[in-house]
Protein backbone atom coordinates (compact mmCIF):
# COMPACT_ATOMS: atom_id res chain seq x y z
CA UNK A 1 0.00 0.00 0.00
CA UNK A 2 1.33 3.39 -0.97
CA UNK A 3 -0.14 6.72 0.04
CA UNK A 4 0.90 8.93 -2.92
CA UNK A 5 0.28 12.16 -0.98
CA UNK A 6 2.89 11.24 1.61
CA UNK A 7 0.91 12.89 4.41
CA UNK A 8 -2.62 13.84 5.44
CA UNK A 9 -4.19 17.10 4.29
CA UNK A 10 -7.33 18.07 6.16
CA UNK A 11 -10.35 18.52 3.86
CA UNK A 12 -8.34 18.49 0.61
CA UNK A 13 -6.14 16.36 -1.61
CA UNK A 14 -2.42 16.95 -1.34
CA UNK A 15 -0.11 16.72 -4.34
CA UNK A 16 0.96 13.26 -5.45
CA UNK A 17 4.56 12.29 -4.69
CA UNK A 18 6.29 10.13 -7.29
CA UNK A 19 9.34 8.93 -5.33
CA UNK A 20 7.99 5.72 -3.82
CA UNK A 21 5.85 4.95 -6.88
CA UNK A 22 8.92 5.30 -9.10
CA UNK A 23 10.87 2.98 -6.78
CA UNK A 24 8.16 0.29 -6.81
CA UNK A 25 7.51 0.51 -10.58
CA UNK A 26 11.21 0.17 -11.33
CA UNK A 27 11.30 -3.20 -9.58
CA UNK A 28 7.85 -4.77 -9.88
CA UNK A 29 4.95 -4.99 -12.33
CA UNK A 30 2.00 -4.78 -9.97
CA UNK A 31 -1.60 -3.72 -10.47
CA UNK A 32 -2.35 -0.28 -9.08
CA UNK A 33 -5.73 0.07 -7.39
CA UNK A 34 -6.86 3.61 -6.54
CA UNK A 35 -8.68 3.91 -3.22
CA UNK A 36 -10.65 6.94 -2.09
CA UNK A 37 -11.44 7.63 1.55
CA UNK A 38 -14.06 10.12 2.69
CA UNK A 39 -15.22 11.05 6.18
CA UNK A 40 -18.52 12.30 7.54
CA UNK A 41 -18.79 13.87 10.96
CA UNK A 42 -21.36 12.41 13.27
CA UNK A 43 -22.54 13.39 16.73
CA UNK A 44 -20.48 10.70 18.47
CA UNK A 45 -18.46 9.02 15.73
CA UNK A 46 -16.91 9.86 12.41
CA UNK A 47 -18.19 7.84 9.47
CA UNK A 48 -15.66 6.50 6.99
CA UNK A 49 -16.43 5.49 3.42
CA UNK A 50 -13.84 3.61 1.37
CA UNK A 51 -14.27 3.37 -2.42
CA UNK A 52 -12.12 1.13 -4.61
CA UNK A 53 -11.46 1.93 -8.26
CA UNK A 54 -10.54 -0.42 -11.08
CA UNK A 55 -7.09 -2.01 -11.12
CA UNK A 56 -4.57 -0.65 -13.62
CA UNK A 57 -1.47 -2.56 -14.59
CA UNK A 58 1.66 -0.48 -14.34
CA UNK A 59 5.28 -1.38 -14.71
CA UNK A 60 8.71 -0.03 -15.58
CA UNK A 61 7.59 0.91 -19.12
CA UNK A 62 5.16 3.54 -17.80
CA UNK A 63 6.41 6.87 -16.48
CA UNK A 64 5.83 7.22 -12.74
CA UNK A 65 4.55 10.78 -13.26
CA UNK A 66 1.83 9.55 -15.62
CA UNK A 67 0.81 6.74 -13.26
CA UNK A 68 0.66 9.03 -10.22
CA UNK A 69 -1.17 11.76 -12.14
CA UNK A 70 -3.84 9.35 -13.33
CA UNK A 71 -4.17 7.68 -9.93
CA UNK A 72 -4.42 11.01 -8.07
CA UNK A 73 -7.28 12.01 -10.36
CA UNK A 74 -9.07 8.75 -9.67
CA UNK A 75 -8.40 8.91 -5.93
CA UNK A 76 -9.81 12.45 -5.85
CA UNK A 77 -12.95 11.34 -7.70
CA UNK A 78 -13.40 8.32 -5.40
CA UNK A 79 -12.93 10.60 -2.36
CA UNK A 80 -15.34 13.28 -3.59
CA UNK A 81 -12.56 15.88 -3.92
CA UNK A 82 -10.84 17.86 -6.68
CA UNK A 83 -7.54 16.50 -7.99
CA UNK A 84 -4.27 18.34 -7.38
CA UNK A 85 -0.91 18.34 -9.05
CA UNK A 86 1.91 15.82 -8.88
CA UNK A 87 5.28 16.70 -7.29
Amino acid sequence: MIFPEGTYYRDKMGPGQIGMVKFVLSRLALPVIPVGISYTAGSRRTGVRINFGKAHHAGPALAAEAVVGRMMGEIAKLSGMRPTSVK
